[in-house]
């Protein structure tokens, strides 16, 4: 029996405990590499802030 690291590991590791099942942990089983969670994220991250940001500075530059 392997010591968990934590987080998702240890939960899979412990069948026998309830287990939450919660967004973030299918996220991370399905990119376990940091690297493409990295790219995923800012896919939605990074245009969602350029356009919040666009939407106030346009609001107040023009009021």
């Amino acid at each position: 029996y392997a010591q968990p690291t934590g987080g998702i590991e240890q939960r899979l590791q412990r069948p026998h405990m309830k287990q939450k099942r919660r967004f973030t942990d299918a996220f991370f089983r399905k990119y376990k590499e940091r690297s493409k969670r990295i790219d995923v994220v800012s896919r939605l991250v990074f245009p969602a802030g350029f356009f919040i940001f666009n939407c106030v500075y346009w609001v107040v530059y023009l009021v």
